[in-house]
C-alpha cells in the first residue's frame, strides 16, 4: 500500500541544470516532477512514489501541485503500475454537466526499475485528453524516468543521497543525467531543416536551458571564427561591434584550444592561466557579467566555439560547463558536418584540395603523395602534350558502281539459282522466268507466218497484184511479232552484268510469282572497287576537307585497320537521332579480297595535330558558347 503524502513547500527553480543542483534526492525528486508536469500541458497532477517490492510498502517521495494530495485517480494508476510492473494508463470519464465536454480523461503511471528490482513509480493525472496524445505522454514519461534511475542505482536504489552539484565531481548519475539532456537537446535540432535554423535551434534551447543572456555560436573560417548563429535572433548583423566583440572573444578560446571564463573562479589555479583580454573587452561592451567560452571540436580539431554571456552575478557551474560540452560533444560534429555539406560546389573542391595539399606537406602518407605526383604529372601531360585530332564517323561500305538486273517483260519467277550476298560471275544466269506461253506463242506465230508465205507464193503466181500488197504486209508482221516473241525468249534468263557480289534480291522463296516490265529482280556490285560512305556531325564538317586521310574499322573484321582518302563532301544534311549529318565519300586504298558491300563499322578522320586538352573539351565549350550567345539579349 501507498502511504501519506508530505508536501514540499519550497517553489521549483525554472532552470534545465536547477534539477542537477538539487542538494537533496527529495529536492531532486520534486524539481524532476516538476519539469514533466510543466513540459506536457494539461497536467493537473503529480506524484513520485518509492519504496520496496520486498516490503511492499511504497510512500510518495513528491508530488505536484504543491500543498495538494494525489486524488484517488491518480494512486489508482501508481498501484497498478506497481502490481504490474509495466507503464499503464486508466480511462475515466470527465465530469457531466453544462460548460463539461465529453472527451475522457487519463491517469497515467510508469515504474521505477533499477535492474530488475522495483524500487517505485511515478504517476500524471491528465485532463480532457485523448488515447492518442495519452500513450504519447506515457511513452516520453518512460524516457525520462531515466533520470530516477540514474539516481536510485547511484545511492543504492535508497534515494536519499543528494546528486552531484556543480562543485563536486562527475558521477555516474550526473553524467547520464547530462547525456540524457544532450540527446533531448540534439532531438530538438535535428527537427530543423537546414544548418543555420539548426545552429539558431541550438543557441537558443541552451540559453533558456541555462538562463542565459545570450548563446552564440561561430564555426572556424579561414582560420578565424565567424559567428552563425545567437540565441532567439533568426537574423543579425554581422558586422556590429557586439558580434566583433563576440567573435574576437571565440577566436580567443579558439586560438587556446581550451575553455576560457570570465572572470576567473575564486580561488583558480594560477598554472592553468588562460588570456582572457577579448572577453573583457566583451563584458565591458555587452555587460555580461560571466561569460564562457567552450570549443567544439571534430576529429580532434576546434571547428566552432560555443559563447555563454550572462548577467548574473553567480559564476557558470562546472556542471553546467560539462553539460554544454556534453551536448556540443553530440551536436556540434553533426553540425558541422551540415555546415559542410550545405556549401557551394566551389567552396568544396577548394577545402578538398587544401586537405590534399595538407596531407602532402605532412610526413608519411606516401600514397597520397604518390597520387599527388601522378595527378601532377598528369595535368601537365594533358595541358601541353600534342596529339592527333580526328573526327570519328559511322561508316558504311559500299560499291563504286551497283547495276540493276530488271525484269524483261511482265511474267513469273521460274528459277533463282542466286541470292543477295553470293559471288557471281559475268553472264551467270541469276533467275529464269517461265517460258511456256511464250513457246506457244512462238509456235503459232511461226505456224501463221509460214502460211501467209504460201498464200503470197500464190498470188504472185495468179500475178494478182491487190492480193500480193495484203498478204505481204501481212507476212512482214508476222514476221515482226515472230521475230518480238524469239527476242523475249532470248531475254527469258536474267544474268549477271558483270564479276561481282550480288547486293539485293532473293526470289528463292518467290517462284512462281508474277513480275512486271522493269522490276528490279537483283542489284549486283563490283567486288575490287568500293566506296566509304560517312556521316559527320555537323559540328565536325567545318574541320573537314577533301583529301584528308584516314582509318577505318569494320564490324567484321574489328582487329585489322582499313585506309581511306576522302573524296567528296556532299552539301546535303541527313537528319537523324536529332542530329544533322553529312554524307561524305571517301576511297579506300589498296584491295581486300574479304571486304563486301553493306559492311558497317566506323572511320576516324585524321586532321592535324592538336593540344590533348583541347581535344578532350572543344565540343564542350563549343556548346556552352553557343547557348551563351543564344541566352544573352
Amino acid at each position: 500500500m501507498i502511504a501519506g503524502t508530505n508536501p514540499i513547500e519550497d517553489s521549483p527553480e525554472q532552470s534545465f541544470l536547477s534539477v542537477g543542483q538539487s542538494s537533496t534526492a527529495e529536492e531532486f525528486f520534486r524539481r524532476w516532477l516538476w519539469m514533466q508536469c510543466e513540459q506536457v500541458p494539461g497536467i493537473e497532477s503529480g506524484v513520485v512514489v518509492l519504496g520496496s517490492a520486498e516490503t511492499g510498502r511504497f510512500a510518495p517521495a513528491a508530488h505536484w501541485p504543491k500543498g495538494e494530495s494525489p486524488q484517488k485517480p491518480l494512486m489508482e494508476a501508481t498501484e497498478r503500475s506497481l502490481a504490474e510492473g509495466a507503464g499503464v494508463f486508466l480511462k475515466r470519464e470527465g465530469p457531466k454537466g453544462p460548460g463539461h465536454t465529453d472527451i475522457p480523461r487519463y491517469a497515467l503511471a510508469y515504474p521505477l526499475m533499477v535492474g530488475e528490482k522495483l524500487n517505485g513509480a511515478v504517476a500524471l493525472d491528465l485532463g480532457a485528453s485523448n488515447e492518442e496524445e495519452a500513450r504519447e505522454i506515457l511513452a516520453l514519461l518512460g524516457k525520462n524516468t531515466a533520470w530516477l534511475e540514474g539516481l536510485l542505482a547511484r545511492n543504492g536504489s535508497n534515494g536519499n543521497s543528494p546528486p552531484a552539484n556543480g562543485g563536486g565531481s562527475s558521477t555516474k548519475g550526473s553524467e547520464s543525467l547530462q547525456i540524457k539532456g544532450a540527446l533531448d537537446l540534439l532531438a530538438t535540432i535535428l527537427q530543423e531543416k537546414n544548418f543555420h535554423s539548426e545552429a539558431s535551434a541550438l543557441a537558443t534551447e541552451l540559453s533558456t536551458r541555462l538562463q542565459c543572456e545570450r548563446v552564440s555560436i561561430g564555426f572556424v573560417h579561414r582560420q578565424r571564427i565567424r559567428m552563425e548563429a545567437v540565441s532567439h535572433s533568426a537574423e543579425f548583423g554581422k558586422k556590429t561591434n557586439l558580434i566583433r566583440a563576440v567573435e574576437s572573444a571565440m577566436d580567443e578560446a579558439y586560438d587556446q584550444e581550451a575553455i576560457i571564463r570570465f572572470p576567473h573562479e575564486a580561488g583558480h589555479n594560477t598554472s592553468d592561466f588562460k588570456i582572457t583580454r577579448f572577453h573583457e573587452a566583451l563584458s565591458r561592451h555587452s555587460g555580461s557579467r560571466q561569460i564562457c567560452s567552450i570549443p567544439l571540436a571534430l576529429d580532434g580539431k576546434s571547428v566552432a566555439v560555443l559563447t555563454l554571456e550572462s548577467m548574473g552575478a553567480e559564476p557558470f557551474s562546472r556542471q553546467a560547463v560539462q553539460f554544454c560540452e556534453t551536448a556540443c560533444a553530440l551536436a556540434g560534429p553533426y553540425l558541422e558536418l551540415k555546415r559542410r555539406d550545405e556549401r557551394p560546389l566551389p567552396w568544396k573542391i577548394l577545402d578538398s584540395g587544401k586537405s590534399l595539399y595538407g596531407h602532402l606537406r605532412e610526413e608519411g602518407y606516401g600514397a597520397w603523395k604518390l597520387a599527388g605526383g601522378f595527378m601532377l604529372a598528369a595535368i601537365v601531360f594533358f595541358i601541353f602534350a600534342n596529339g592527333d585530332y580526328r573526327i570519328p564517323a559511322r561508316t558504311v561500305l559500299e560499291g563504286s558502281v551497283q547495276q540493276a538486273a530488271v525484269a524483261p517483260f511482265s511474267g513469273y519467277i521460274s528459277k533463282a539459282a542466286f541470292r543477295a550476298g553470293d559471288i557471281v560471275a559475268e553472264g551467270d544466269i541469276l533467275c529464269r522466268l517461265d517460258d511456256k506461253d511464250l513457246r506457244l506463242e512462238h509456235s503459232r506465230l511461226k505456224s501463221r507466218f509460214h502460211q501467209l508465205e504460201k498464200q503470197y507464193s500464190q498470188a504472185l503466181a495468179l500475178q494478182n497484184k491487190a492480193q500480193v500488197k495484203i498478204i505481204g504486209a501481212q507476212v512482214e508482221q508476222a514476221r515482226a511479232q515472230l521475230a518480238q516473241v524469239a527476242g523475249q525468249l532470248a531475254k527469258i534468263s536474267v544474268k549477271a552484268p558483270f564479276k561481282g557480289v550480288i547486293v539485293t534480291g532473293d526470289l528463292s522463296q518467290s517462284i512462281g510469282a508474277p513480275v512486271e516490265r522493269g522490276d528490279v529482280l537483283f542489284q549486283v556490285a563490283p567486288l575490287d572497287t568500293y566506296r566509304v560512305i560517312q556521316e559527320i556531325d555537323e559540328t565536325d564538317i567545318a574541320d573537314l576537307s577533301q583529301g584528308k586521310k584516314g582509318e577505318m574499322v569494320l564490324s567484321a573484321f574489328p582487329s585489322r585497320r582499313y585506309s581511306f582518302v576522302v573524296e567528296k563532301i556532299t552539301p546535303v544534311s541527313i537528319s537523324r537521332e536529332g542530329k544533322n549529318f553529312f554524307r561524305v565519300e571517301s576511297v579506300p586504298q589498296g584491295k581486300s579480297p574479304d571486304l563486301r558491300p553493306g559492311m558497317e563499322g566506323y572511320s576516324k578522320i585524321k586532321i592535324d595535330r592538336r593540344r590533348i586538352i583541347w581535344i578532350w573539351t572543344h565540343k564542350a565549350f563549343d556548346w556552352l558558347r553557343l547557348k551563351l550567345w543564344s541566352w544573352l539579349p
